[in-house]
């Protein structure tokens, strides 16, 4: 296992380990080529969609030392136009995907495989980006990324050049009227010989949005492709890159904030609709948090809103992990199937909580994090069934091809608990350059062991945490293949020394709203920490 915690407390203990055998549950096998390819499922249906693999490559990356194989297949049925699939399947998953409807559709009939991309879907150009660089992060491969960089660039041209994707007025990714990211659009149902489908192909009827979950994914892509070629010395692409991806944030924060959150959709299209818009807090505000698009002091603002929305609803509602609030009117997208309070349209989803978890833990709601994490153990961990959404009384979703071993959601929920509380953030490849923030003390714990490392490439960051209330400091042991550690370290008091191996050195004391942190960086793959605190 390449996770370890140990504090003594099961809540911390059997995290990990039991999203990781939820994540193993997910793991679909293809022969493609010849070749052995693994990929991650959706909760809800058998496709290898590469939105729900790269989300979830936030929890595989740890414990799979195969998390490039999917990403090649991707890549190399990449379309002509730049544009990737969104999903494969072999023959016998095919399930509802219908080439009477389903227009791009390609079938490689040597492997009997199936791909597809829905139309309406606007994130997966980006998203390639995101899982490119976090198999990189795991594997430390750098001919393997180098040579994946054309597709990238090909798939984010794609996206700003295409008039399905490009909006020329807003400078800004577009994409039809869906609830927030997902994947069917506003309309009535699409009936065929083979059966009825949610309409989620581009046509005379599309109504033309700008979401900032599309945006901010672009502003997250830039990011890390200018990364990835500073890597690689390529300085002129990485600042290319910082200047697109500067772009989208500035323009997504003028079109998209409404002063409190990032409105659900802005309309191109003019639309009348039963439901106040103006309301709907959609989850893509908390994927918008952890991908910087917004300010520190716009994610605050973000963070109390799910805690108004928490305190507003506890009546009726089990968690504040809001798909959309308010829903909107079932009709609107074809059916009861899609009623008040279920899947996207009001339910209560996982990977909303993980998400708005790990922001808390930066943004300097600490122990609004820990609470989640805390009931996403009494939901999830403690008895060993996760689901992608629930109904707000706390029904699981049920039937078809659903998983108690939600990967999307438990992946993200194991994101906040590795980058947020045990603090261990990769800041390239392989923990060469790590953020070692541990936020220990937001869960009243005062001795823990870590180990984080990557299957792929064995690479792993350990530390130990202790906190001595009787002499007022924290000892700190870490080791791993770093050549340089940025501490952030959670602490109760404000620090007054900071010693190397007995040395003094620089440090910092920073506030993030009530939370104080002493920060200090080191050149070292190993070293004793002791904060002594005033």
């Amino acid at each position: 296992m390449a996770i370890r915690v140990v504090t003594g407390n099961p809540v911390w203990d059997e995290f990990a380990p039991t999203i990781e055998e939820f994540l193993r549950h997910d793991r679909s096998e293809f022969i493609i080529d010849g070749r052995r390819v693994g990929g991650y499922r959706s909760p809800d249906t058998t496709p290898i969609w590469l939105r729900d693999h790269t989300h979830q490559m936030k929890g595989f990356k740890y414990f799979d030392p195969d998390v490039t194989s999917a990403l090649d297949i991707f890549c190399q049925a990449q379309m002509p136009d730049g544009s990737f699939y969104d999903l494969f399947v072999d023959t016998d998953g095919i399930g509802g995907h219908d080439p009477a409807y389903h227009r791009l559709i390609f079938y490689d009939a040597i492997n009997r495989i199936f791909y597809q991309r829905t139309q309406v879907e606007a994130d997966v150009e980006y998203l390639a980006v995101e899982a490119v660089h976090g198999a990189w992060q795991a594997t430390g491969d750098d001919e393997w990324m180098r040579a994946k960089l054309p597709h990238l660039e090909r798939g984010l041209a794609y996206s700003m050049r295409h008039p399905h994707r490009w909006s020329p007025e807003y400078q800004l990714v577009k994409r039809d009227f869906t609830i927030d990211t997902w994947d069917f659009a506003v309309g009535p149902i699409v009936v065929t010989p083979k059966g009825r489908y949610h309409r989620s192909e581009i046509d005379e009827n599309s109504l033309w949005c700008i979401m900032h979950g599309d945006n901010s994914g672009m502003y997250l892509a830039c990011k890390l492709m200018a990364r990835m070629y500073a890597y690689l010395g390529h300085f002129e692409r990485a600042t290319h890159w910082q200047q697109v991806g500067e772009g989208f944030r500035q323009r997504t924060n003028q079109v998209c904030w409404n002063g409190t959150f990032y409105t659900h959709q802005v309309h191109i299209t003019p639309v009348n609709l039963d439901v106040d818009e103006s309301r709907q807090l959609s989850l893509s505000n908390t994927y918008d948090m952890n991908r910087g698009l917004p300010g520190h002091g716009q994610c605050v603002s973000i963070i109390q809103e799910y805690q108004r929305r928490r305190e507003t609803l506890k009546e009726t509602h089990f968690a504040e992990w809001l798909s959309i609030d308010p829903p909107f009117p079932p009709e609107i997208f074809g059916g009861a199937e899609h009623a008040q309070g279920r899947y996207v349209n009001g339910g209560i989803m996982p990977l909303v909580g993980g998400e708005l978890a790990r922001a808390s833990f930066e943004h300097g709601f600490e122990s609004y994090g820990v609470d989640i994490l805390k009931r996403y153990y009494e939901l999830a961990i403690e008895p060993e069934k996760t689901y992608l959404w629930y109904q707000p009384d706390g029904m699981p979703a049920s039937g078809g091809d659903i998983l108690p071993t939600d990967g999307w959601g438990s992946a993200a929920m194991l994101y906040a608990f590795v980058e947020g509380l045990a603090g261990v953030v990769d800041q390239t490849k392989g923990y060469g350059h790590v953020r070692l923030s541990p936020r220990w003390r937001a869960a009243e714990v005062d001795d823990v062991e870590v180990e984080i490392g990557y299957a792929a490439s064995g690479a792993t960051l350990r530390y130990t945490w202790k906190f001595d209330n009787t002499t007022n400091k924290i000892e700190l042991d870490f080791s791993g293949p770093c050549d340089r550690v940025d501490f952030h370290v959670l602490v109760p008091k404000p620090a007054k020394e900071v010693t190397l191996g007995g040395q003094t050195i620089d440090f910092a004391n920073k506030d993030v709203e009530q939370s104080h942190y002493v920060d200090f960086s080191l050149r070292s793959k190993r070293g004793n920490v002791v904060v002594k605190m005033k």
